[in-house]
């Protein structure tokens, strides 16, 4: 018999269910955001190119601040930035890259040759 999911699984034998034996198994691709082989292909580039460049100077960490007037801006009347993530995500971005362009462009810690970032969401 085939079920289209957990609850006609459950409703059909609850006494005999072993979960063990329903879903199938499924391994997600390097190219899935977020997914361990995407995790596990980004440390691996990230640590050969510190392994030709020899060096790794700085390690800059930016966060999101919820109250940033962009944000706020664009929040309807009674809105928060938690009701919004999109548009949380969306500033970040815009900020992350104006600040690895004035880092290039200005120069304020040197030549850059190169440089490696990570997300990392916190819920």
């Amino acid at each position: 018999m085939r079920f289209n999911n957990l609850e006609d699984a459950a409703a059909y034998d609850d006494v005999n269910l072993d979960l063990n034996e329903l879903g199938q198994h499924v391994i997600l691709p390097s190219s899935y955001i977020g997914g361990p082989h995407n995790l596990g292909q980004g440390f691996q580039d990230s640590m050969a190119i510190a392994c030709y460049f020899r060096k790794v100077d700085i390690f800059l960490t930016m966060t999101t601040n919820p109250c940033w007037p962009e944000i706020e801006w664009e929040l309807l009347p009674g809105q928060t930035a938690y009701d919004c993530p999109d548009l949380v995500a969306h500033v970040f971005q815009m900020k992350r890259k104006a600040v690895i362009k004035y880092i290039y462009k200005h120069s304020i810690f040197g030549k850059a040759v190169t440089y490696v970032y990570t997300i990392e969401f916190q819920k």
